[in-house]
């Protein structure tokens, strides 16, 4: 993944509903109490529905098949 990508995000708040947006940032520290890779996602949020700190699952749109990849 890299910044500039587009992404569809979904919270458990709000099973039904799918944010899209574009990653801002990329931490390049994994936290070892979630092991998540924290990213800022930039979404429109017109309704104020999404807030600060919450976790979310996104979709990263490459054009490419679903993979999953370390670095060396």
């Amino acid at each position: 993944i890299k910044v500039g990508e587009s992404v569809h995000v979904r919270v458990e708040s709000y099973p039904d509903k799918e944010f899209h947006g574009r990653i801002d940032f990329i931490s390049s520290q994994m936290s070892p109490e979630s092991r998540t890779l924290p990213v800022r996602v930039i979404v429109d949020n017109p309704q104020t529905l999404l807030r600060p700190k919450m976790f979310a699952r996104i979709t990263v749109q490459t054009g490419q098949r679903n993979v999953v990849a370390v670095p060396s």
